[in-house]
């Protein structure tokens, strides 16, 4: 992670004093859907980041089509950068993952299918 983007990051002040700091990016469990805005659309607007994989675990303060919502915002801000999720919670996050089919994002079971797909349509493969 270049030390521009991690200041953007600080900047925002929505990240967590714990957040990684590096690729990947952990915003830690208990990130609100204003996190999650902050970090998807700071990555998506650097210009050496060419797509994103978005993974959430569920937590209880989790937020599941509230971030879907964020996911298709940031989707159509910066559609030329490919966005894949692995939104993991079962039955509790399904609503969510409909959102994300209905907008074209695709979202994954797995995090190793979702770097497939993300390498893919970055012409990594």
């Amino acid at each position: 992670m270049r030390s521009g983007t991690l200041a953007k990051l600080d900047a925002s002040g929505q990240m967590h004093p714990a957040y990684s700091k590096r690729n990947p990016l952990d915003i830690v469990g208990d990130a609100l859907p204003a996190r999650y805005a902050a970090a998807i659309n700071t990555l998506l607007g650097e210009d050496y980041v060419k797509g994103l994989i978005v993974i959430q675990t569920l937590q209880t303060m989790t937020g599941p089509l509230e971030d879907a919502k964020i996911v298709v915002e940031a989707h159509k801000k910066f559609p030329d950068k490919p966005i894949v999720c692995v939104f993991m919670g079962g039955k509790f996050t399904d609503p969510s993952i409909q959102f994300l089919h209905l907008n074209n994002i695709p979202n994954y079971n797995d995090p190793v299918k979702g770097a497939r797909a993300i390498a893919a349509l970055c012409g990594l493969l």
